[in-house]
């Protein structure tokens, strides 16, 4: 049994050294990357981390570069030009930012930018995974051709306080805005149809307002954002695992009765919530199921009495008239109070007067 362990053993080690072996045989450095051949074509697999410039040739030893590795250009912290061989047949700069040949897809802003605020392209169909990720942007402008916003394409650009969706928009993927904290509100128009798994995780958003049109709201979606009246939309099919967990701040949302699952913890941790639906619905169900309040309530009626729980200002203006002139009533009371307390001081000091003076004559 020991013999055949052995045996074994060095047969793993002797694989593991030989695929070692052909690994380092086919990657290859060039510049300040690394690349593969992979059926005569070159395929770059990763930069030099620090790389302030990196330059994409056409071509390496007679072979065409026609690929790049998605997490190659992912976390450059410095990198601030991307540019591109001009005979590149695959791919193409505009201004240090990477897109494909054709300039439908926007494949890579570079990390190291200083610009805070950039207009996507006209041409510009999609906008690849992680396309921006960590930028420095404060604003963005998706141009009216974008239909997909890939996986990862904005996370974790913490400065990023606004964007707003074209109505060409279709899909916004995985975790595409993740960890986008400063953006406080969003508006999903009615041509997006499915948002991705983590697609808002901790974006802290006050307000979503929803249009009809969507579908699928996937897992972990809206974690940890900060909005007290959600309504969806009718057509809404799927509600994810996780998809508005630890929204503490919740306390209504409509779910109507086109949907038909709604995952394990998908209003977890929301504390303060109530739902409201209608009788019989899957929405009913999983709050009988989970303990969660539940109204009987179409959505007609239910945006009436969201309505009426708002703020009235010209009641709150009123209470402000009101509490200012109880403030002025006070302020003319405590006036007059201390001038007939120093009315009777000076009386009480004349009597005093008075009476010193004749004794004094009597004397």
């Amino acid at each position: 049994m020991k013999k055949t362990l052995k045996v074994v053993l060095v047969l793993v080690i002797t694989l593991t050294f030989v695929a070692m072996f052909s690994i380092a045989s086919i990657a290859e450095s060039y510049d300040n990357f690394a690349y593969e051949v992979l059926n005569d074509e070159i395929m770059i697999t990763s930069f030099d981390r620090m790389s302030r410039t990196v330059k994409i040739p056409s071509e390496i030893n007679g072979y065409p570069v026609t690929s790049i590795d998605n997490n190659a250009l992912l976390d450059l912290p410095k990198l601030a030009q991307i540019n591109v061989d001009n005979n590149n047949e695959y791919y193409c700069d505009i201004e240090g930012v990477l897109f494909s040949k054709d300039k439908t897809e926007l494949i890579k802003y570079p990390i190291g930018n200083i610009q805070t605020s950039y207009c996507v392209p006209d041409s510009v169909t999609s906008i690849a995974y992680g396309a921006f990720y960590n930028s420095n942007l404060t604003s963005i402008v998706i141009s009216d051709n974008v239909r997909s916003i890939g996986d990862w394409a904005f996370q974790n650009c913490k400065s990023l306080t606004e964007i707003i969706f074209p109505n060409s928009v279709t899909d916004i993927g995985e975790g595409a805005f993740y960890d986008c904290y400063k953006i406080d509100s969003i508006s999903i128009p009615g041509s997006i149809t499915s948002i991705g798994n983590m697609a808002f995780y901790n974006c802290h958003l006050a307000s979503i307002t929803f249009s009809e049109g969507v579908t699928n709201i996937g897992n972990g979606a809206f974690y940890n954002c900060d909005c007290e009246t959600v309504v969806l939309p009718d057509g809404v099919k799927n509600i994810g695992v996780w998809a508005f967990y630890d929204c503490d701040k919740m306390t209504s949302i409509f779910i109507p009765d086109s949907v038909i699952n709604i995952g394990t913890d998908a209003f977890g941790y929301c504390d303060n919530l109530t739902i409201y639906g209608y009788e019989e619905s899957t929405a009913e169900t999983y709050a009988s199921e989970n303990d969660i309040p539940f109204v009987v309530r179409e959505i007609e009626t239910f945006a009436e009495v969201s309505k009426s729980t708002e703020p009235d200002e010209s009641a709150e203006t009123h209470s402000n008239n009101t509490q200012e002139n109880k403030q002025n009533v006070n302020t003319q009371l405590l006036f007059l109070i201390v001038i007939i307390v120093l009315a009777v001081i000076i009386i009480t000091l004349l009597v005093v007067l008075i009476v010193v003076v004749k004794k004094k004559l009597k004397k």
